[in-house]
This record gives structure tokens, C-alpha cells and sequence, in this order.
């Protein structure tokens, strides 16, 4: 397996769990208030929220046939232009910054010098 075959689903894996649950259950032991709430009613809200749901789950599929699958891979019809190395190790660097941007970011006192007015 390569690099980015074992790294992807890991990434992904850490990722999610930190956006969603980990802050989540920080905001919830703060407030009280579960940040992430969706009902089954025809909101705007609700309907974002199911979406969001089938987009992750469509990731997880396109991740799965890319790490494990990959002889079946070419039948999800991948962008051909994506698959430069330069390319994926700038993605890879955006993913990594972003995460730790997610994870600095309820610091208030560390993002100080980038607010506008504080």
C-alpha cells in the first residue's frame, strides 16, 4: 500500500472524531447544550443536516474503494488532474493545517494577533 492508501482513513478517522465529537462533547460539558442537533422535521436545518450526513458517508465510500479497493477504484470515474504527487502533498498539507487550526482555535488567547477587533 502507499502512503496516502494507509494516511487517508486515518487522517479521516482523526479528523472527524475532532470536529465532531471531541468538540462537540467540549461544548456540551461547557454549556450544556448539544451543538449538533438535528430533527425530522422540513427545516432548512434538518435538511442541511441530512445532507452533511450522506456527503460523509459518500466520502467514506470513495476513501474506502480508494484505500482497499483500489482495482475498482477507476469505476468512481476520479478526476485524472487530482492524481499528481505535487498535487496530493499540497491536500495533504491544507488537511494537516486546517486540523490544527480546528484544534487551536477555541483558544481564544492563541488567536489573539489574527482578530480584528478583539
Amino acid at each position: 500500500m502507499r502512503f496516502y492508501q494507509i494516511a487517508l482513513p486515518v487522517f479521516t478517522v482523526v479528523y472527524l472524531l475532532q470536529v465532531f465529537v471531541i468538540q462537540s462533547w467540549i461544548q456540551w460539558k461547557k454549556t450544556g447544550v448539544k451543538p449538533y442537533v438535528f430533527g425530522n422535521t422540513d427545516s432548512p436545518h434538518d435538511y442541511c443536516g441530512k445532507v452533511y450526513k450522506l456527503m460523509i458517508v459518500a466520502t467514506w465510500v470513495s476513501i474506502s474503494f480508494f484505500s482497499f479497493f483500489q482495482d475498482q477504484y477507476k469505476f468512481l470515474l476520479p478526476f485524472w488532474y487530482l492524481e499528481f504527487d505535487w498535487l496530493k502533498h499540497v491536500g495533504f498539507g491544507m488537511g494537516l493545517t486546517s486540523f490544527v487550526w480546528i484544534i487551536v482555535a477555541p483558544e481564544r488567547e492563541v488567536l489573539e494577533p489574527f482578530l480584528v477587533n478583539p
